[in-house]
């Protein structure tokens, strides 16, 4: 017997594209399920004089699910595969077998296995006589580990210089962004593993048109996109160009003009957020007016923070250090720089300010006054604070985050505003 790839798991895309749940854990049973699960096993050791035996070893690795089970019976049996997701039960599949002795080994590989967390496998023998003969129950974890190998936050790709002081976007590049062409009308992110539609369609579309744009479109063999969320958007941005702030090579014809993301304004549920691909303002409009759409597929990567109890802050997702309370007092921009690449906290000295990209990672849309996690990020202003990324199309501006509900604006350098500093990043 061989089976090498089954499809149904789409269904469970769909549910993951429907929640927007990263990582959902273990889904939970009641006693009497699982009591009913092993009944049926105590059961199925003496069925009228039929035997069988039924196990399974499963693993998750890369984005597949690799399942491997072991199967023998006395008596012509239907073997079922079901899968448990958020509650819902997805058969696989349902197979006749004849009587099968000894033992037989059947691998089976689902390539493309969304990220759900636990997700249940329940597999049975069954005869029309008996009922289940056999039956056997696993939980594998599908979710990715905290910081995945494939992501690498991505620079600003910002290689202009406009200051002489040491510190700017500029003076540091770690992963420069990096892009390939699918041939296909998609692009991979190679830094965040993200696919992208390549062209949007030049369609302007309200917020619940965009959605549902989205999630029915069909590119390159793929049914899985999505809208993206702010956070996503503005990571291809790229603030070395502007008119429009993106990577034509990779991204034709991209209007300078606003992009709907999936993230809902959470002071204001009937806005949303976009991107404005003219240089990179993140700013927030009605779901009623219309706007541009650029499609993902993906997984999403959301900030995990750990506390190191030293005054400093890491996010495991993007390996960057932070300072876990700023020093409530303002500067113009060259001055923040300055500051930054002065400070030393926790035994480090490689302290610096963090660029339009790092700064925007750690806002939470979910919050508002501050739009931060508190639990991490204790006493932060609901103001603005100074990226080290300097305006392309307005020299004499540099970029900020206003802390206050997460716009990305660009100010005047000379005004001031406060710092948090960063150090490392992959």
């Amino acid at each position: 017997m061989n089976i090498n790839t089954i499809n149904s798991y789409t269904q469970i895309k769909k549910i993951n594209m429907r929640h927007r749940i990263p990582n959902l854990k273990l889904v939970k049973y009641t006693t009497c399920q699982l009591a009913l699960v092993f009944l049926m096993l105590l059961l199925s050791l003496n069925a009228n004089g039929t035997t069988c035996v039924l196990t399974q070893n499963h693993n998750y690795a890369d984005g597949t699910l690799n399942m491997e089970f072991s199967v023998s019976t006395t008596s012509p049996a239907t073997w079922n595969v079901y899968l448990s997701v958020y509650d819902t039960a997805i058969s696989l599949f349902s197979i006749p077998l004849p009587a099968i002795d000894p033992l037989i080994s059947v691998p089976l590989s689902i390539p493309g296995f969304p990220d759900l967390g636990g997700v249940g496998v329940l597999t049975t023998l069954t005869t029309p006589v008996n009922g289940i003969i056999c039956s056997d129950w696993l939980t594998v974890d599908t979710a990715p580990p905290v910081n995945p190998i494939f992501f690498k936050f991505p620079d600003t790709g910002q290689t202009q210089d406009f200051t002489p002081t040491f510190g700017e976007d500029s003076d540091y590049t770690i992963n420069p962004p990096s892009y390939t062409d699918n041939g296909d009308g998609t692009v991979t992110d190679n830094n965040t593993g993200l696919m992208w539609q390549q062209e949007d369609d030049n369609i302007q579309r309200t917020w619940d048109e965009a959605v549902s744009y989205s999630e029915g479109l069909s590119l390159a063999g793929h049914t899985d996109w999505r809208l993206p969320e702010v956070k996503e958007l503005k990571n291809i941005v790229s603030l070395g160009n502007y008119n429009p702030a993106i990577d034509m090579t990779y991204f034709p014809n991209t209007n300078p003009s606003y992009y709907w993301s999936f993230t809902t304004l959470v002071s204001y549920p009937s806005g949303a957020w976009l991107v404005y691909f003219y240089n990179g303002y993140v700013v927030n409009y009605y779901k009623l007016d219309s706007y541009y759409v650029r499609c993902v597929r993906g997984g999403t990567d959301t900030a995990d923070f750990t506390d190191n109890s030293d005054g400093t802050v890491t996010d495991n997702v993007t390996d960057l250090m932070w300072q876990q309370q700023d020093d409530d007092i303002e500067r113009n921009w060259d001055d923040a720089i300055t500051y930054c690449e002065a400070f030393s906290l926790a035994g480090h000295d490689d302290w610096r300010l963090p660029n339009y990209k790092e700064l925007s990672s750690i806002i939470d849309y979910n919050l508002f006054s501050p739009a931060i996690d508190g639990t991490y990020f204790p006493d932060t202003n609901p103001e603005h604070y100074w990226s080290s990324t300097a305006c392309v199309s307005c020299p004499y501006s540099a970029w900020d985050v206003n802390f206050s509900y997460g716009l990305i604006s660009k100010y005047g350098k000379l005004d001031s505003y406060y710092a948090r500093c960063v150090r490392g990043g992959q």
